[in-house]
């Protein structure tokens, strides 16, 4: 009897083991498992193949920050807009100023519905984040008049980055590495789209062609 009740316990185990791994499949296939671990499901683009994904009108993490001029402002100020938002390094000197021209170029492609849009970046440096910093690095890549440069002290920027899903390097002589994450949240305050951009120039035209793409969606609603 002992025999038969350890067989069934055995069956009942194994059971339930196919049972899981069956629900795990499942939820990769499906892409539902990366959201329920936090982070977005991944999909590929047309475009460029980076790891690009739709979020399903989220509400963005909320934020109040200071601009390249030492303004204030939160996110909330932009409800009614469409906001693209990006994370740039104060110090980067390749691939940040690449993607600033992707934003700035894909935004252009917009024309008239472009005021419908603002271009928000928020520092990913947790060293060099003073108001002087984002300006003199907007002045130097052309963006001061295009865009907001968000910045705050580093405990005010780490839990947004954490927010965002951003992973943010520092290495030992200083340079910083980080998530090339661009956000395009809604009138509402919802995140639309996330956009992992490709940090090369080959790479641009791609990369402008399909971030004007959703944005001219996004602005049409």
């Amino acid at each position: 009897m002992a025999r038969v009740a350890r067989s069934r316990w055995v069956i009942a185990v194994a059971a339930a083991v196919v049972v899981v791994l069956l629900v795990l499949l499942v939820l990769v296939i499906s892409g539902a498992l990366p959201a329920l671990l936090g982070r977005p499901a991944q999909a590929s683009t047309g475009g460029n193949g980076n790891g690009d994904a739709a979020l399903g009108g989220t509400p963005a993490p909320t934020f109040t920050l200071v601009d390249q001029f030492g303004q204030t402002h939160a996110l909330s100020d932009f409800h009614g807009k469409v906001v693209v938002l990006a994370f740039i390094d104060s110090r980067c000197t390749d691939i940040c100023p690449l993607t600033a021209q992707v934003l700035r170029q894909s935004i252009d492609q917009l024309g008239a519905r472009a005021g419908q849009v603002q271009l928000l970046a928020i520092n990913a440096n947790p060293t060099a984040t003073s108001v002087a910093d984002v300006r003199q690095w907007s002045d130097q890549h052309g963006m001061t008049s295009h865009w907001l440069f968000l910045t705050g002290s580093a405990d005010q920027l780490r839990p947004l980055w954490d927010a965002y899903h951003l992973d943010v390097e520092v290495a030992a002589n200083g340079d910083v590495t980080h998530t090339p994450a661009v956000y395009l949240i809604d009138r509402q305050g919802g995140e639309q789209w996330l956009d992992l951009t490709d940090p090369s120039a080959s790479a641009m035209p791609a990369e402008v062609s399909d971030l004007a793409h959703q944005l001219t969606g996004m602005v049409g609603r």
